[in-house]
C-alpha cells in the first residue's frame, strides 16, 4: 500500500505524522525540506524501486494464481481485491526487471496447469480487462512513469544497441586546450564501448565488467561483500554520462553474478544444483498429484512466486529486503515435496541405486492366503 501511494505522488513517510514518529523532535528542523530520490515509483520500505519490484515478481503471481483457483464467492471477492491491489503494487515501482520476471512466472504457471484451464478461463479472461483498466488508470495519474519506462528500457536495449553497432563501438575526444605543456594539444583520446553496455537499463557494462572481474577468482570468488573492492570503478572507458566520475558500484545488479563473484563458480554450481533439484521434485510432485488439496493450492502459488523471484534476480541482486522472503518460501515448498513424496508412496519407487522414479506405480502387495483357502497345504497325519 506504501509503494501505491508513492506511486500515484504522494509520499506518506514525507507526511508530518510519519516525520514525527520515525525523526526525533530534535532532528525535525533538519529535515523538512527533504526529498526523496524517486518520483512516481514505488519503493515501499526497500528503498529502492528495483528492490521493490523484485519483491512483487514473487508476491503478484502468488496472488494471481489463489484468484484463479478461489472456490466459494467469499473466496473470489477477497483474492479478487488483492489481486487489484498486488497489480498496482506490481506497476508501483516501474520495474521492467519485475514485469518481465512476473510475466514469465505467470506464463509458466498457465503452462504447467493447462489441464485446469476449464476451471478458470473465466476468471482469467476477468484479469486480463482488469489488467487494461488498471493500466489505463494509472497511467495518466502516475504521469506516464509505465510508459516511459518501457519506451526507456526499448530505447536502451535495442535501438541503442543498433545504433552503436553500426557506428562502430569507439568514442574520439578532442583536446584543445593547454594540456600538459601543451604536449596534448590536438591529440585524441579513443574509447572503446561495447555496444551492448547499455543493455537492460546500462546494466550490460557492469556485467561485463564483472565476468572480466571473474578471471583471477574464478573457482571460490573473491569472498561475499567484496565487490566493491574489486569492481573496476576508475576504468577509462566506462561512460561518465550514466555512471559519475566518483560512484562506486557496489553491486552487479545480478544474483548469479553476485553469487559467482563472491564464491566462485564452484558456489554458483552448488546455488543452482540445490534450485534444480527442487524445481525438478516439485515438478514431478505437481505433476502426480496437481491441485487435490487447499495445500496443494497454497504451495503451487508459493511454488509460481518463487519462480518469479528466480528469473528477476537476472537483473536484480540478492537483498536483505527481499531474500529472507525467498528462502522462507523455498524451505516451506522442499518440506511439502517431502511431506507430498511419504504421502504418494503407493506411486514412488526406488530403483537400485537410490533414485527415485515418480512415475511408475508400485503394484498392490500381494495379498496374504488365509487358512481354508484352496492352495493351503495341510499337514499330513503320521
Amino acid at each position: 500500500m506504501l509503494a501505491v501511494t508513492q506511486f500515484f505522488g504522494f509520499e506518506v513517510l514525507k507526511s508530518e505524522l510519519a516525520m514525527r514518529i520515525f525523526v526525533p523532535s530534535e532532528y525535525l528542523p533538519y529535515v523538512e525540506d527533504i526529498e526523496f530520490m524517486f518520483r512516481n515509483k514505488g519503493a515501499g520500505a526497500t528503498i529502492n524501486p528495483n528492490y521493490m519490484g523484485g519483491y512483487m515478481a514473487m508476491i503478484f503471481p502468488m496472488i494471481f494464481v489463489r484468484y484463479l483457483y478461489s472456490r466459494t464467492v467469499r473466496e473470489t471477492v477477497i483474492w479478487l481485491v488483492a489481486f487489484i491491489i498486488g497489480l498496482t503494487g506490481f506497476f508501483a515501482p516501474t520495474s521492467m526487471a519485475a514485469f518481465i520476471a512476473g510475466g514469465i512466472a505467470i506464463i509458466f504457471f498457465l503452462v504447467i496447469s493447462r489441464k485446469d484451464a476449464g476451471k478458470y478461463y473465466k476468471k482469467l479472461i476477468a484479469t486480463i480487462v482488469i489488467l487494461i483498466v488498471i493500466t489505463g488508470i494509472s497511467e495518466p495519474l502516475s504521469g506516464g512513469a509505465i510508459g516511459r519506462k518501457i519506451s526507456g528500457f526499448y530505447r536502451n536495449s535495442f535501438e541503442l544497441i543498433r545504433e552503436r553497432m553500426d557506428e562502430g563501438v569507439t568514442v574520439r575526444q578532442d583536446f584543445s586546450g593547454d594540456v600538459a605543456a601543451g604536449e596534448s594539444e590536438g591529440k585524441e583520446i579513443v574509447i572503446y564501448r561495447n555496444p551492448l553496455d547499455t543493455f537492460a537499463s546500462n546494466r550490460g557494462y557492469i556485467w561485463r565488467k564483472s565476468l572480466e572481474m571473474m578471471k583471477d577468482n574464478l573457482l571460490i570468488g573473491s569472498g561475499l561483500d567484496t565487490f566493491v573492492y574489486n569492481f573496476p570503478h576508475w576504468d577509462p572507458h566506462r561512460d561518465h554520462s550514466v555512471y559519475r566520475i566518483g560512484l562506486l558500484i557496489d553491486k552487479p545488479h545480478n544474483t548469479y553474478i553476485q553469487i559467482a563473484t563472491g564464491v566462485g563458480v564452484l558456489g554458483l554450481f552448488v546455488y543452482l544444483f540445490v534450485l534444480g533439484r527442487h524445481l525438478f521434485y516439485y515438478l514431478r510432485i505437481y505433476r502426480l498429484r496437481g491441485v487435490k488439496e487447499e495445500s496443494d493450492l497454497i504451495m503451487l502459488a508459493l511454488f509460481i512466486g518463487w519462480v518469479g523471484y528466480l528469473i528477476q534476480g537476472l537483473s536484480n541482486d540478492s537483498v536483505l529486503s527481499n531474500a529472507p522472503v525467498f528462502w522462507a518460501l523455498f524451505g516451506i515448498s522442499v518440506n511439502y515435496v517431502k511431506n507430498a513424496m511419504i504421502i504418494e508412496k503407493d506411486v514412488i519407487r526406488k530403483k537400485p541405486g537410490g533414485k527415485i522414479n515418480l512415475d511408475e506405480r508400485l503394484k498392490p502387495p500381494p495379498e496374504e492366503k488365509t487358512k481354508g483357502q484352496k492352495g493351503t497345504k495341510k499337514k499330513k497325519k503320521k
